[in-house]
């Protein structure tokens, strides 16, 4: 929506005056930023305010992120460059149903998107960009030192950690807004919330059973191949040649190295612990392969960032997904076997800058 108009809008309502108007526009030919975060960083009008204007226009609920702290769990479901490129942020899962935040709820390429990646519905609500912005690094903050806290152990004859206080609800205190011809609020954003699993932190579980070698497995409990891949729609021919898509059976066959079983191991110990999504993750310290069990983000192993590379496009291959790079998701599919039974699963491929993110749904 052009700036000039949400300008005016503010105006007839007597949220901000003509000069305060003139002076933000001026601010944003140079920044490029949107004129109701400029407005606010001015300190000519509340983000309060804003989001219901915001809401007003696009006929949807508004959310005051200001006063809201959503829960650090959140963090694992969008990755956080695309929080932060496209300033949407997750706030709530309910069932099956995600419910997001951005300053373009009427932008269906962003729910399009969002729902590929996580297989959620997906619902946008509006808040305004500076406020999504800050809640996005505030989230991720919270999701690091988390993360760092989780990583340390207590030292020989320390005593351990009282155990965690009790979850807190995804969003907190969030008073989600709209126009009252709309139907009232996503139920996403109510303090009650889903109720949050089981907390296991006093009881350490059984570890996990080792996953045989490959050797020992036997063919029955090999990677079978399915050579059909989606990208977004189009057939995989339109991006891997016959050729390719033909050798791609046996270049399984021969790459079965060191990085193929340890992906196998990774696979079958995810399955063995109930998981129902595994993220193979690049930071700046290592490869981390997570996964999600009983709805909490766990940790299977970590390795060398040497090795993201090359399970990468054993990725790849098994999903029959093409080993050129590509700056769209994509989506490929292949079977394992496990303990005689044929599991389905999914791969996403989600490009982010120069690198890409994998996400497994068992």
């Amino acid at each position: 929506m052009p700036a000039s108009r949400i300008g005016e809008i503010l105006i007839e309502n007597g949220l901000i005056t003509e000069w305060q108007l003139q002076e933000a526009l001026k601010v944003q030919e140079k920044t490029g930023k949107k004129l109701g975060s400029i407005l606010v960083d001015l300190g000519y009008l509340d983000s309060r305010k804003l989001g219901q204007v915001l809401a007003n226009l696009y006929k949807v609920p508004s959310v005051d992120l200001d006063h809201a702290r959503i829960k650090v769990e959140m963090a694992d479901v969008i990755p956080e460059e695309y929080c932060r490129q496209k300033h949407v942020i997750p706030l709530q899962i309910k069932e099956k149903n995600l419910t997001v935040a951005t300053p373009k709820p009427n932008d269906y390429s962003i729910v399009r998107d969002l729902e590929f990646i996580t297989n959620f519905n997906v619902t946008a609500i509006v808040a305004p960009e500076g406020s999504i912005d800050k809640a996005i690094e505030d989230l991720f903050r919270r999701a690091k030192e988390e993360r760092e806290k989780g990583q340390k152990e207590p030292a020989p004859g320390q005593k351990e950690k009282s155990p965690p206080s009790p979850k807190e609800p995804d969003v907190e205190a969030v008073k989600v807004e709209g126009p009252s011809a709309q139907p009232p609020p996503v139920q996403a954003h109510e303090t009650h919330g889903t109720p949050p699993p089981p907390d296991l932190s006093d009881s350490q579980p059984a570890a996990p059973p080792v996953a045989p070698s490959l050797e020992k497995m036997g063919q029955t409990d090999e990677f079978a191949l399915r050579t059909t891949s989606i990208v977004f729609g189009e057939e995989l021919e339109s991006f891997i040649s016959e050729e390719e898509l033909a050798g791609l059976e046996n270049r399984l066959v021969v790459e079965k190295d060191e990085h193929y079983e340890l992906l196998h191991r990774e696979i079958f110990q995810a399955i063995e612990r109930g998981a129902t999504h595994i993220h193979f993750e690049l930071n700046d310290q290592n490869f981390e392969i997570r996964a999600r069990i009983q709805g909490e983000m766990q940790s299977l192993s970590t390795h060398s960032r040497s090795l993201f590379t090359p399970v990468l496009r054993q990725l790849r291959i098994l999903s029959a997904v093409s080993l050129t790079p590509s700056k769209r998701p994509q989506t490929g599919f292949f079977k394992f076997s496990y303990r005689q039974e044929e599991i389905p699963i999914t791969a996403h491929f989600f490009p982010y800058g120069d690198l890409v993110r994998v996400v497994l749904y068992l």
